[in-house]
């Protein structure tokens, strides 16, 4: 290995409930980065902003009605310390001051930058206070400045030498604004700069869905590039240029698109996201026809260790390897799983299905029988995901649910952004599907989804669904935790499931054959053929194959869980995704050792 590290800047990490500084996928994947990278001995640091009042606890009424709870965490107690180190940010009108904590994961340290010291003004203080709230939407310029700019100098103040930047999403673009003055400072003419600082980054880019763009007007941004810049000789039409594109008939600095522009890796998440990204972005490398447009792919992938239940972690302790938390991509070791016996098997799976039901009679005073069929379906509540294609035809969901001799149960779960009108929209019908007489209770919504509820969710239920409207996902990866736990996938063919579906390892929801036409009539009639295809395969083949039992065991259900372990496991793991990246990217930025 070289002397440096990779530097690893992500706006979230999802690390446990009590350090909210996540949303969504987005944290969950830089989480288990950082438990992977310590795995494989790589050297690597995580860089992101501490947000003191995190994510919001969403509650929700009977009505479906929103409300945030938002809660200041004490540092210390969520297991961070001090590393004595503050650093300056300049903004047009004044200099906000960052302390910088840290926190190790498996002997990887993640940097955590604070505003709230006593030097900073009293609005200064709680900038970074949450990570979502009203200035954040479209994302707040001061934010992204605090991580890309404070981020690089606390790195530099701590004396970790980087070789690598790999920036997660578009809100870490100042890191490369910032090492662009460095080398303009140090000598550098302004190409040179450019050029320079892109060799050594990797643009990981996600969501191609419009509102997760951070854009700003020329006003807006220029004055950030003058103080930055201030004595040199750069000047912000450059800066501008590199990130100018047209919305709606208005030229405006894309912080996508300045990343895509200034860094000499791209890469999308799926193979899916890749074609979907070449697409999107096509227009950053004008001259290339879209098959040649140098958007690579590296499929997205969670840390097993850290989402597989402990009767599932036992039972492959037994009958895999007891190293097999550290051997997760050896597709040898998940052909294992044949070799356990049924009955072993579906105990494991019952015990953490009781385990689930237990929780769900604690949250909402439901009762669940963890014998019967259990489908969920939790993530953010988005529009492009289709929450409430779940619930398009009640009568037709309550006679598959409600059927007393094959009864099921659908639970519900998920956060939205707190200025998505949609989003509410879809808690509101969900929750009030939930207390329709005809569904009987089977139907539950679980509020305030976060890391406990979602581990227990992937582990309990036996049927994962995703529904996400063909070519908008970007990968998904909470069916790869739920796949780890013996859960079946049901999907829509799109993001990692495009690349895991081998016809008889999960199910596809129908609808996916194409994007839906531009405009609401096309857009409904994907919605209808997914809808239609959803409620068929749960009454012609997931529910009959669940009942289908032999001494109280359904042999069929759990031969098509061990084929989906065996045929996906290997794949869907963390050490194959950093493998990939060392492999793949990191190396041609610098000499890494293949790991």
């Amino acid at each position: 290995m070289p002397k440096g590290k990779i530097a690893y800047f992500s706006p979230e990490f999802a690390l446990s409930d009590e350090l909210p500084i996540f949303a969504g996928g987005l944290g969950v994947l830089a989480a288990d980065i950082l438990y992977q990278a310590g795995d494989l001995d790589l050297p690597l640091v995580g860089v992101t902003l501490l947000y003191l009042a995190g994510c919001s606890h969403q509650r929700v009424d009977e009505e479906g009605n929103v409300k945030e709870e938002c809660i200041k965490l004490n540092p210390q107690e969520a297991g961070l310390s001090e590393t004595g180190v503050v650093v300056e940010v300049p903004f047009p009108d004044r200099k906000v001051y960052l302390k910088v904590w840290k926190k190790e994961i498996e002997g990887v340290n993640l940097y955590l930058l604070d505003t709230d010291l006593p030097k900073n003004s009293e609005a200064d203080r709680t900038l970074a206070y949450r990570l979502y709230d009203g200035r954040d939407w479209p994302p707040h310029i001061e934010r992204d400045a605090l991580l890309g700019i404070g981020g690089v100098r606390a790195l530099r103040k701590l004396g970790e030498e980087i070789s690598v930047w790999h920036l997660n999403d578009d809100h870490t673009s100042f890191c490369l604004l910032e090492r662009i003055r460095e080398r303009v400072r140090g000598g550098d003419n302004f190409e040179e700069a450019c050029q320079r600082t892109g060799e050594e980054t990797v643009f990981t880019t996600h969501t191609i869905d419009p509102g997760a763009e951070s854009i700003f007007t020329f006003g807006e941004i220029t004055p950030y590039f003058n103080t930055l810049f201030a004595g040199l000789s750069v000047s912000p039409d450059k800066l501008f240029e590199l990130g100018a594109r047209k919305v709606e008939g208005q030229k405006v600095f894309s912080a996508t698109v300045f990343s895509m522009r200034c860094s000499g890796i791209v890469n999308a998440v799926s193979q899916a996201h890749q074609k979907a990204s070449q697409k999107r972005w096509g227009f950053v490398w004008a001259n290339a026809p879209e098959d040649k447009i140098p958007i690579a792919y590296i499929t997205n992938a969670v840390y097993p260790p850290r989402w597989v239940a402990d009767p599932i972690g036992a039972l492959y302790d037994r009958y895999l390897s007891s190293d097999w938390r550290r051997i997760t991509g050896d597709p040898s070791l998940w052909r294992k799983i044949a070799a356990a016996p049924d009955e072993a098997f579906w105990q494991a799976r019952f015990l953490v299905k009781k385990r689930l039901a237990d929780e769900v009679l604690q949250r909402t005073g439901k009762k669940i029988d963890p014998e019967a069929l259990i489908l969920s379906y939790a993530r953010r509540l988005v529009e492009y995901k289709q929450p409430t294609l779940l619930i398009s035809d009640l009568s037709r969901l309550a006679s598959i649910l409600c059927n007393s001799k094959y009864p099921a149960y659908l639970l519900v779960a998920g956060k939205i952004h707190p200025q998505d009108e949609r989003g509410k929209e879809a808690v509101q019908a969900l929750v009030k599907a939930s207390f329709d007489p005809r569904l009987e209770g089977r139907l539950i919504f679980l509020e305030d989804y976060g890391l406990k509820l979602a581990q227990l969710l992937t582990s309990g239920s036996d049927v994962w669904l995703n529904t996400p409207l063909p070519g908008r996902e970007a990968c998904g990866t909470s069916g790869m935790k739920a796949l780890y736990n013996g859960v079946l996938h049901a999907s829509t063919l799109d993001g990692w499931w495009a690349e895991a579906y081998d016809g008889k390892n999960g199910w596809v929801i129908d609808g996916s054959a194409g994007s839906p036409q531009e405009g609401p009539d096309g857009v409904y009639a994907e919605r209808s053929r997914s809808a239609a295809s959803f409620y068929n395969l749960l009454e012609k083949e997931i529910v009959p194959l669940y009942y289908r039992k032999v001494a109280g065991v359904p042999k069929e259900w759990v031969g098509k869980v061990k084929n989906a372990i065996a045929t996906i496991a290997p794949c869907c793991t963390t050490a194959r995704m950093l493998k990939e990246y060392v492999n793949q990217l990191y190396r041609q930025k610098v000499d890494f050792a293949s790991v």
